[in-house]
């Protein structure tokens, strides 16, 4: 069991990173099309929207999935339930964001958003019906199909907006990006996991998950209202264009984030939770994967803080000249969101998402007033409160941690701590190579990604302790799995913590 749930850790995160490579190719492509095709505003005008329906997700998924995902056994009833469950929530917030457009129209005095309103509610649906699909997925650790879905929606997506903006339908086409995406996806996992529900039984209690979900989705919300609160009040503040362009340089930042971030959880937490009972194996996965992933985000963001006018221009255009310093202030806050990743996986992995929704309590509430304090400013207001935000949230997160004595905090903050030196000195080895190398923005970013991987290299060569790290989180991606799927062992369903 121990060896292969080794490998298929390692054949988990080896396959949803190289997948999200991929994805982030495709994802780059579009954001540098959809730029020059589209205008600030109509950016604005859906970013409006789509906070909305991301906060909105929070609800639909209910923490269910995180919860179906950490269990150690769901029965084909519960299973069921859940899905049933998801749907139903997603519905009904179909429902009100279609009963709220007006409403929201007139907040923002723009009539355009009742019908961005309308045909966004329907993500509500169709998230709704793939939720437990992924997370049966993820739980069995195939995360090839999963992969596969997302990337084969993404393309999709991309495909349909790139259409729709040629087309001349302007905002239209942001819209339609997210809806076709999800169909897509939706699609394929019904044709991939064969798996139809069953009525609504009684019989399977799911209990335990909602008390599991109900606490992270208090977290989960209080978390993002820290994200979602800087568009929506700069939305009352300033323009529709002003929005755009804190959203353009917000998304040039979370791009590479989410694109790691989101397979690294995806590995790390069933991998984790059937960890638990053995602490030597438990903090020895949970350090490793950290490491690795800081030090692929730290390195990437030192050339794209380095380098941004030239990132900017090139995906960008020259037209958005305006985003490079909020580019590069919301650089140094996606590194420290990054840091408290691993605190995340702690509170999921170990099912103590009650302590994560009190350490949130604590906090986000904090951090939204000095963001909306912030938008009094303008973008590069929010902008400096929001990485004034995410810098704190680190320690608060592992002194939390600390409070509760169930994660290796010392170590976690080590790794932070050194990946972040590294990264600032790739930041000066890439600048100060660039300004020796005139030439186009292509020539410079390439030139300048050689400079901070060469001075990560050599990092790694005087610092012993970073490199053996570093080396044991690649012997693990290199693991492959052979034979059939990593066994589940029957534990009762009341295993799941709350």
């Amino acid at each position: 069991m121990s060896g292969n749930l080794n490998k298929a850790a390692g054949r988990g995160a080896a396959v949803t990173l190289g997948t999200q490579g991929i994805r982030l190719v495709v994802q780059v492509i579009g954001l540098s099309v959809l730029g020059r095709l589209l205008a600030p505003h109509d950016y604005g005008l859906v970013a409006i929207v789509t906070v909305l329906v991301s906060a909105g997700e929070v609800f639909r998924d209910f923490g269910l999935s995180a919860a179906a995902i950490q269990a150690k056994t769901v029965t084909a009833v519960q299973r069921s339930n859940l899905f049933w469950i998801n749907l139903g929530i997603g519905t009904v917030l179909a429902g009100l964001l279609a009963a709220a457009s007006p409403l929201i129209a007139h907040v923002y005095d723009d009539q355009r958003l009742v019908g961005v309103c309308l045909a966004m509610a329907s993500i509500f649906v169709l998230n709704g019906m793939s939720t437990q699909y992924r997370a049966n997925l993820a739980r069995n650790l195939q995360f090839g199909r999963l992969s596969g879905a997302e990337l084969t929606g993404q393309v999709t997506g991309v495909a349909v907006a790139v259409l729709v903006a040629v087309l001349g339908g302007g905002y239209w086409a942001l819209a339609a990006q997210w809806i076709s995406a999800q169909v897509m996806v939706l699609t394929l996992l019904l044709v991939w996991s064969r798996w139809l529900p069953r009525r609504y039984d009684r019989s399977g209690p799911v209990r335990p998950f909602l008390r599991f979900g109900a606490n992270l989705l208090g977290a989960t919300l209080l978390d993002n209202s820290v994200n979602y609160s800087a568009p929506l009040a700069l939305g009352i503040t300033t323009s529709p264009t002003g929005v755009g362009v804190f959203n353009r340089a917000q998304q040039l930042v979370s791009m590479p984030l989410l694109q790691l971030q989101a397979p690294t959880f995806r590995v790390a937490l069933p991998v984790l939770s059937k960890l638990v009972d053995d602490s030597r194996r438990y903090a020895e996965m949970l350090l490793r994967v950290q490491l690795l992933l800081l030090t692929v985000i730290g390195i990437t963001f030192a050339v794209l803080f380095a380098q941004a006018p030239a990132v900017v221009r090139i995906l960008l255009g020259t037209q958005w000249g305006a985003t490079v310093p909020l580019f590069r202030l919301l650089l140094v806050a996606g590194f420290f969101q990054a840091c408290t990743y691993a605190a995340n996986w702690v509170f999921q992995s170990k099912g103590m998402t009650s302590a994560q929704f009190r350490y949130s309590l604590w906090t986000r509430p904090v951090f939204v007033v000095l963001i909306v304090v912030g938008a009094q400013w303008g973008p590069y207001g929010v902008a400096v409160a929001y990485t004034i935000t995410t810098v704190l949230g680190w320690p608060a997160s592992l002194l939390w941690l600390r409070r509760l004595g169930v994660a290796p905090v010392r170590a976690m903050f080590t790794n932070g701590l050194v990946t972040g030196v590294i990264s600032a000195a790739a930041v000066m080895g890439s600048w100060g190579v660039t300004r020796f190398v005139p030439g186009p923005a292509l020539v410079q970013v390439v030139v300048g990604g050689l400079a901070a991987l060469l001075v990560a290299a050599i990092a790694a060569l005087i610092l012993p302790g970073h490199r053996r790290g570093l080396q044991q989180a690649v012997r693990m991606l290199r693991r492959r799995r052979r034979g059939s799927r990593t066994p589940v062992e029957p534990v009762e369903v009341s295993a799941v913590k709350s």
